[in-house]
Order: structure tokens, then C-alpha cells, then sequence
């Protein structure tokens, strides 16, 4: 379109170059996915640990997607500096998975709270939305491959089923897992926890 139309003004020309970054961004993770899940379920993919300062890798991840989708996110404060062994690459995908699906799944001017804490034997990382909320029955079936889960209204948003599927193929290689929960009442919406064990 920008080849095409050449004379667009500013504005017209931002709002497509952005829509261009998006999606690019879309694929690439698109990409990802499919080729860590092959590896991964071929059994070539192997963790490689070291020692990771998690306060650090949220810090980063709010200011990835806070730059990219501004004022959609919250980093709420952490009392402790966490470092954990553990394969930053993989945790790091396993995040933006969880953060992904949050935004497709969320109002365009709703929040995303990400939360870093560490408890005895555990560090645990969450992501809540103020989504539609995920009914019990399908609170298991959406880390399924391919499973897209919701009413014709949800399966509107653009996915593929892959990133709670390889999310939890990637915590249960970290020797952890993935739960999700509802919100209270009194807010709408899902808690994702990424949990590790120390």
C-alpha cells in the first residue's frame, strides 16, 4: 500500500507501518513456537541454564510490550531480587505466550498486571488480564495443541492454539508448570502463573 500510494499523509502512513510491525511481530512469534514445539517434542531441544536475575527479565518484558501497547501494562513491585538457574531463552518465550494470548483476549484499553513473587520453595510469576474469564471446564483444555477455547465472539481473535500449548510444554521442561485461576468477583478476568520450583 505505502508503494502504491506514495502521497498518503503522516498519520495514514504511521498507522500502516505500525500495523506492518504488528503483525511481523505476530509471525515471528508465530515462527518461534511452531519451531521450539518441534524441537521439543522431537526431544532436540535441550534447556540451557543459567543463573537469570528475574527481576530483570520482567523489567524488560513491561518495557517491550509497554512501548509496543503503551499504557496496556503494570508491573506491580517485587520485594525481593530473584535469581533462579533456569534457560532465559525459554521462560522469556513462555512469558510473551502468556502475554500475547492476555491481549488478545482482553478490551483494547484494558490492564495486563504482571506481579514477580518468591515464597519458600517456590518463585511464581503472574499475568492477570481483565478478560472474559475462562470457564472450569475449559481451565485444562486450553494448554491442548491447537485448542481455542471461548464463544464465537472470542474465536474472532487471530491465534493458532500454539502458545499455551508450547507454554506448558516449556514449564514442564523448566521443572515447573502452568496454572490459571479467575479473578475475584469484583474484577473480571484470568490469573496466568508461571510457577518454578527453587
Amino acid at each position: 500500500t505505502l508503494l502504491r500510494h506514495q502521497n498518503l499523509d503522516i498519520e495514514k502512513r504511521n498507522a500502516l507501518l505500525s500495523k506492518c510491525v504488528l503483525e511481523s511481530d505476530r509471525l515471528n512469534e508465530l515462527c518461534n513456537n511452531v519451531l521450539i514445539a518441534s524441537q521439543m517434542e522431537g526431544g532436540q531441544y535441550k534447556p540451557h541454564k543459567s543463573l537469570t536475575n528475574l527481576n530483570l527479565l520482567m523489567q524488560q518484558t513491561y518495557e517491550n510490550y509497554n512501548l509496543r501497547y503503551p499504557k496496556r501494562f503494570e508491573l506491580l513491585p517485587s520485594t525481593a531480587n530473584i535469581q533462579l538457574e533456569t534457560d532465559t531463552t525459554l521462560l522469556q518465550l513462555a512469558l510473551h505466550n502468556v502475554l500475547d494470548n492476555a491481549l488478545k483476549y482482553t478490551q483494547e484499553h484494558s490492564k495486563i498486571q504482571l506481579e514477580l513473587k518468591e515464597t519458600h520453595h517456590l518463585i511464581q510469576l503472574f499475568i492477570a488480564d481483565e478478560g472474559p474469564g475462562i470457564p472450569d471446564k475449559e481451565k485444562k483444555k486450553i494448554f491442548q495443541q491447537f485448542y481455542r477455547g471461548g464463544d464465537e465472539a472470542t474465536r474472532k481473535t487471530k491465534g493458532t492454539g500454539m502458545g499455551l500449548y508450547l507454554t506448558k510444554k516449556i514449564m514442564q521442561s523448566l521443572n515447573g508448570n502452568i496454572l490459571v485461576s479467575n479473578r475475584s468477583n469484583a474484577q473480571q478476568g484470568s490469573i496466568f502463573e508461571l510457577r518454578l520450583k527453587k
